[in-house]
């Protein structure tokens, strides 16, 4: 939520205070004393992140390419029904109609598919690729803290 916003004149202003009621002269009201307290209580709760305007912008940034990588992932991720498109020659996880081993719900598999014909045709309901295979974790080289890790890996998204 916002505390501030601009007035008519296009000035910025605390919201819901116009400049006027901050005049040398003029009597704070309950209602302006409440949101310049709130003001400073959420002031005083951001400086004590001890979070410089920097970091923020920082944050921003790699929260921006977070979701783009996780919006990568799940496009990546998902069930491709047979029907709405067929992948490349390969092996691929697939869901198979549960008739192929006498049952009547669907089951989760392995299943190759070449020249555009399953290994078990007639019996692949949807796909999706095979997940990459495990690598050990990459740890941190000496001297750089955790936004540097993290940050080149995520900045690699275009």
């Amino acid at each position: 939520m916002r505390l501030t916003e601009k007035d008519d004149q296009g000035n910025w202003c605390l919201k819901g205070v116009r400049w006027e009621q901050l005049r040398v002269g003029q009597v704070l009201t309950k209602d302006v004393e409440e949101k310049l307290y709130g003001a400073l209580f959420k002031l005083m709760a951001y400086e004590n992140t001890k979070c410089s305007p920097g970091d923020v912008e920082n944050f921003i940034e790699l929260s921006a390419n977070l979701i783009k990588l996780v919006a990568e992932y799940v496009k990546k991720c998902r069930w491709i029904p047979v029907e709405e498109k067929l992948p490349e020659d390969g092996t691929y996880l697939t869901t198979l109609n549960g008739e192929l081993v006498g049952q009547k719900e669907p089951f989760t598999g392995m299943c190759g598919i070449e020249n555009g014909k399953w290994d078990e045709e007639g019996c692949v309901i949807a796909w999706m690729p095979l997940p990459e295979p495990y690598r050990e974790k990459e740890k941190p080289a000496a001297g750089v803290g955790w936004k540097g890790h993290y940050r080149g890996r995520f900045e690699k998204i275009e």
